[in-house]
C-alpha cells in the first residue's frame, strides 16, 4: 500500500530496485542525500516480513519515497529485492501515477556485460522521450528480456524510461553506479560534485550491503520459522 504525506504535482519519478550490482540502488540513495530530500512516503507489501533497519541514525525502510522539492524530483527507494506482490507493486505505482502526474519515471537497473563493456542503454515506453537519451550519447536496447518490478512499471505505467547500466559482477558495482549518477547529472542538471563521486558511491555500496544482509537475514529466519511451524 502507497502512503504519501506530500503529493508534489508533475515531479520527475526516479526509482530503482535491488538488481545486478545493486547499479540503480546504489545511485537512488547517492541522491537521496546529495539532493537533500525528506520523506514523503513509503510503500508496505501485504506478504512481506515486516523489517527496517536503522543505519546512522536512521530508519531505513524496504521501499520509502524520498522528494527534493528544488529539483521536483521524487525518489523511490528499495533495499528488498521483490520476488513477489508484483500485483500491489503495479497498483501502487499506478496510483502514484494518479495522484502525482509524473513527467516522467526513470527506472534504474542493471545487466550483464558478456564483453566486459559498460555501456549504459535505454528503453522509452514514450517514443517521444527517445530524443532526450540519445543526445546523451546512448544507445537505445534494441533486444532483452526484463523481468521482476521494473518489467511491472513498463507494462503498467504510461511514461516509463528505463536506464540500463552494464556491470559484471553480482557483487555491489558502485562503480557503475556512478556513470549513472552522472549520467542523471547530465539530464537533470542536479549540481553532482565529481571528485568525490566514486568514493561516496563505495560508502553507499557498503551502507547498502549492510541493510540488504540485515534484512535477508532476519527474512530467512522468519521463512525458516514458519516453515517449523506448518510442519
Amino acid at each position: 500500500m502507497l502512503t504519501l504525506t506530500k503529493k508534489p504535482k508533475n515531479p520527475i519519478v526516479i526509482t530503482a530496485f535491488p538488481g545486478l550490482g545493486l547499479v540503480g540502488t546504489i545511485a537512488v540513495e547517492f541522491l537521496i542525500e546529495h539532493l537533500k530530500t525528506e520523506k514523503i512516503g513509503k510503500i508496505s507489501l501485504k506478504d512481506d516480513v515486516p523489517v527496517v533497519a536503522i543505519h546512522d541514525g536512521k530508519l531505513v525502510e524496504p521501499i520509502s519515497v524520498h522528494y527534493s522539492k528544488e529539483y521536483n524530483i521524487v525518489l523511490v527507494r528499495s533495499v528488498n529485492k521483490i520476488t513477489k506482490n508484483f500485483s500491489e507493486i503495479s497498483s501502487d505505482f499506478k496510483k502514484m501515477e494518479k495522484e502525482l502526474s509524473p513527467k516522467e519515471f526513470v527506472s534504474l537497473d542493471g545487466v550483464n556485460s558478456p564483453t566486459g563493456s559498460s555501456e549504459i542503454f535505454f528503453f522509452c515506453k514514450e517514443q517521444a522521450k527517445e530524443k532526450e537519451y540519445e543526445v546523451l550519447g546512448l544507445k537505445p536496447l534494441k533486444e532483452g528480456i526484463i523481468i521482476g518490478a521494473t518489467a511491472v512499471l513498463l507494462s503498467e505505467l504510461k511514461s516509463v524510461s528505463c536506464l540500463f547500466a552494464e556491470t559484471q559482477s553480482e557483487l555491489p558495482d558502485s562503480k557503475t553506479s556512478a556513470e549513472l549518477i552522472k549520467l542523471l547529472d547530465r539530464k537533470f542538471s542536479l549540481k553532482v560534485d565529481y571528485t568525490p563521486l566514486y568514493e561516496t558511491a563505495k560508502k553507499f555500496e557498503a551502507k547498502l550491503k549492510q541493510v540488504m544482509e540485515k534484512s535477508k537475514a532476519i527474512e530467512d529466519e522468519q521463512e525458516k520459522k514458519k516453515l517449523n511451524y506448518v510442519g
